[in-house]
């Protein structure tokens, strides 16, 4: 469930359904929603303990077609949900970014914004990231 609203929240998605059965996702919108939902997906469909093990903290930007926005996914290294809030308060409060999410499972932190927002924001998880 997680996944499916941070598709839904990044993608500017309104029809979006995870199918236990098959453990698919199910979507509708324009080519542009639907090429960052795979994206998204690709991004955060992997174990947690890959994606903290992981050299890059950080997937690619991924450039929002017809639009300035860009999104990134982030695998910041918080060992307590305290610190996890505080970085998600601090990127928030600082960036202005009104899209951001986390899923829980792969420990991904996932966000779009402006171009300097998400250089704002990847300077602010660096700062704090610690392994």
């Amino acid at each position: 469930q997680e996944l499916v609203n941070t598709v839904r929240s990044l993608a500017d998605l309104q029809r979006v359904v995870a199918c236990n059965g098959p453990r698919a996702i199910a979507l509708r919108g324009t080519a542009d929603q639907v090429a960052m939902a795979e994206w998204l997906i690709n991004a955060l469909d992997r174990p947690a303990a890959v994606s903290s093990a992981s050299q890059s903290p950080a997937t690619n930007p991924y450039q929002m077609s017809g639009s300035s926005d860009v999104a990134r996914v982030f695998y910041p290294h918080t060992s307590t949900p305290q610190e996890l809030q505080e970085v998600l308060t601090l990127v928030r409060s600082t960036t202005h970014i009104q899209r951001l999410t986390y899923c829980s499972v792969p420990g991904a932190l996932a966000l779009r914004g402006t171009v300097g927002q998400v250089a704002l924001a990847e300077k602010l998880i660096q700062d704090r990231d610690k392994p």
